[in-house]
């Protein structure tokens, strides 16, 4: 069968956003935190990017690739996805937390493992730490088939996010007094949860897409690039720095940085600067994945373990000690998880599909 072609520069940009989403969880970052914490909307761009790419394949080679996508999709992610719950279940207990404010129920985990657990406040992040990504992924890809038959220009995509950026926005309005009500003097879950569930984030998606036509309007392999793929990564960084500052008054956060990571992504495709797209950056991004969801619980252990034993006071270096230390280990343990719990899954999910389309010949 048929497989996808894979580009380096794609892998380091999923390095690089991990690298990103560490960053806000270690104290004392700064702007690098402040511009990290929106690493999740740089994996939703290339998330909508390749399923396009992959999907160019799959309409041409497959029988039924609308049914294919959707084993191929759970066999990518609910493997790794439900060993975290699992882990972080035996680890976390059932008490009350922050994002599950009256206890652990068997609700909370039957949606989580449904991938629907981004409907609820008191769901959303209850099991899974960051599990919030994992609920918009899903429903997204609801959608994508229906999108990749019908989005034909790259106008068109970027339509679709303006238009469902507003949407958001209406649903957001519409919607906060009610869901408020649930959970009177909760504010903060309240306003997280908002600024976190599928109708605030689905905007982004669509920018993937349009990263998806940007790519195949390249046409001449011949042509040097870089001076072009140089001035898009400079106009990438302005805009990064000019959010951090709050240069997003009427648009949605999500949506601007996503914008940006477009034109970021879109320059190391022209041109593969070798700062960004390297054997390091494209190891982390195979293991991405794991190490986002296992991430949290290495920081709580660098935090209670190897934290106290740093004699220096400056909150810099220990920001920098701590955050290698986190990636370090992260890496480690997503090694293991990525040979042993992802690979086999999509081998699962391959042997599926062959047996599907095997049966329909």
């Amino acid at each position: 069968m048929k497989e996808q072609k894979k580009y380096a520069f794609v892998d380091a940009l999923r390095g690089i956003a991990i690298l990103g989403v560490i960053l806000p969880h270690i104290e004392n970052t700064g702007v690098f935190g402040v511009i990290g914490q929106y690493g999740v909307q740089l994996f939703f761009v290339l998330s909508a990017f390749t399923l396009f790419l992959s999907l160019d394949v799959k309409f041409k080679v497959e029988r039924n690739p609308i049914r294919n996508f959707f084993i191929r999709r759970f066999f990518r992610i609910a493997p790794a996805f439900y060993l975290a719950a699992f882990f972080y279940l035996i680890k976390n207990g059932l008490g009350a937390t922050f994002w599950a404010p009256d206890g652990i129920h068997i609700w909370q985990i039957i949606s989580t493992l449904g991938f629907v657990h981004g409907w609820h406040p008191a769901s959303i992040n209850s099991i899974v730490p960051g599990g919030w990504s994992i609920a918009t992924e899903f429903m997204f890809y609801l959608f994508v088939p229906w999108c990749y038959i019908h989005l034909k220009e790259k106008y068109q995509a970027i339509s679709l996010s303006f238009l469902l950026l507003f949407f958001g926005l209406y649903l957001n309005g519409l919607s906060f007094a009610k869901v408020s009500s649930l959970y009177p003097g909760k504010d903060a879950l309240i306003n997280y949860f908002f600024q976190l569930w599928f109708p605030a984030q689905v905007c982004v998606f669509p920018l993937g897409f349009f990263l998806y036509f940007l790519f195949k309007d390249k046409k001449d392999t011949t042509k040097n690039y870089k001076p072009e793929a140089l001035r898009w990564l400079l106009i990438s960084i302005f805009l990064w720095l000019a959010f951090t500052g709050g240069g997003y008054v009427y648009l949605l956060p999500n949506f601007m940085y996503g914008l940006s990571f477009v034109l970021f992504s879109y320059s190391l495709s022209l041109y593969p600067f070798r700062f960004f797209v390297n054997t390091l950056t494209c190891y982390f991004g195979k293991l991405s994945f794991s190490m986002y969801l296992f991430h949290f619980a290495v920081i709580g252990i660098v935090k209670d373990y190897i934290i106290p034993l740093i004699a220096s006071s400056n909150q810099t270096h220990i920001a920098i000690i701590f955050y290698l230390s986190v990636l370090v280990i992260t890496t480690g343990v997503a090694t293991i998880t990525f040979y042993l719990i992802e690979q086999p899954g999509q081998t699962i999910g391959r042997k599926i599909i062959e047996y599907f389309e095997t049966k329909e010949k």
